[in-house]
């Protein structure tokens, strides 16, 4: 026999987070920086900077921030030295003074080793003029994915930024007067560029509770 009653509602799984009103099963996407703060980008956007972009906030023009943002987001600025690009020794002395493990281990004898830096260099390439390769990792986890506190959404795309110094350059060539096709006589202007490179990279885990699973582990231990 039945009471007529309705059961009672079956109670929330430990494992699941509650959500924020009108965001349970929507993404977000939170940036951080690499001490694990967040890192706010888009102050030209729309309601400003921020470090958690929801679906409603990227409707319209997705997540945007200027390079010095994105910089920041790695720790780093266009005008920080990339001593490791320099010629020679100028450059080295520089980059062996970040590491006095290296230099207490080999001294002179290591810096022997480096080419004469170039005639007339003073101090180290920045990176704005050597240029640098920009890397953004996504990387996509749910609620019940350990060890990721996602705030209640669905599904969290944490967005990391890292920068490496590096000689990126690229060759332009505009002819001023076309070759002549039977003497070869012409002009042309060629431009060495410098800039950044930008490499995305997409990975994640995400995690269900399988009852069926748990059923299985408990009967073959009896």
């Amino acid at each position: 026999a039945t009471s007529g009653r309705p059961p009672a509602p079956r109670p929330a799984a430990p494992w699941r987070r509650s959500a924020p009103p009108g965001t349970a099963g929507e993404m977000a996407t939170i940036i951080p920086r690499p001490d694990g703060t967040r890192c706010a980008v888009g102050s030209h956007m729309p309601g400003g900077a921020r470090s958690l972009w929801t679906a409603a906030d990227v409707a319209d023009d997705g997540i945007g921030g200027t390079l010095g943002e994105w910089m920041a987001c790695a720790g780093m600025t266009l005008d920080d030295s990339a001593a490791a690009l320099g010629s020679g020794v100028a450059s080295e002395a520089t980059s062996e003074a970040r590491k006095p493990e290296r230099l207490a281990r080999d001294g002179p004898r290591e810096r022997r080793r480096q080419p004469p830096a170039l005639a007339g260099e003073v101090g180290v390439p920045r990176l704005r003029i050597t240029g640098a390769e920009l890397h953004v990792d996504l990387s996509y986890h749910n609620a019940q994915d350990e060890g990721h506190d996602i705030e209640g959404f669905g599904t969290a795309c944490y967005l990391t930024v890292s920068v490496k110094p590096a000689g990126t350059s690229a060759n332009q060539v505009a002819y001023t007067a076309v070759p002549d096709s039977l003497s070869g006589a012409g002009s042309y202007r060629e431009r060495e560029q410098h800039g950044l490179n930008l490499g995305v990279q997409t990975k994640g885990s995400f995690a269900r509770f399988d009852y069926g699973a748990l059923v299985n582990a408990i009967v073959s231990a009896l």
